[in-house]
């Protein structure tokens, strides 16, 4: 019997959504009350289709206080920010907790990456000289894709 998971900011119970397809769909969990969203371990990825950058998240996340508990395991949770995005992270189980808009707000920035967006600058150029060098490291695939995204002229 599965345990009913809730909410760390508000303590509702959290409800299951489905993603992708039949045979490779998989279940996240999200508040309705406040609209954040949990994810296991992997999840992040396959959301995201970039597995350097939930390790990022993972592995750079700062032991700073934080108000809220894992809804796995009850373990305290660490915080990683981006942005102007704050991811908290499950240091034990891998876990995500992502705030109601925050998903969105990154996607906002990918996106702005993509088209070009003028009056704001590219997420490559938000990056922190710390965030650029991790990203370096870590996944230089990613790194170079954002570089050359945020280097081509408009038509």
């Amino acid at each position: 019997m599965e345990t009913t998971l809730r909410c760390p900011r508000d303590g509702a119970e959290l409800s299951a959504r489905h993603l992708g397809g039949r045979i490779h769909g998989f279940r996240i969990e999200a508040c309705e009350k406040c609209k954040g969203t949990w994810f296991d371990r992997g999840e992040l990825r396959r959301v995201t289709h970039d597995a350097a950058i939930e390790r990022m998240i993972r592995d750079y996340a700062a032991s700073a206080p934080n108000p809220i508990a894992c809804v796995r395991d009850g373990s305290p949770m660490k915080r990683r920010k981006i942005e102007d995005v704050e991811i908290d992270v499950c240091a034990k189980c891998g876990g995500f907790w992502v705030d109601g808009g925050e998903l969105e707000a990154l996607e906002a920035a990918a996106r702005d990456v993509e088209t070009g967006e003028k009056g704001h600058p590219s997420l490559y150029q938000a990056l922190s000289p710390r965030d650029v060098a991790i990203l370096a490291w870590i996944a230089p695939d990613t790194l170079t894709k954002l570089q050359h995204e945020t280097s081509r002229g408009q038509f």
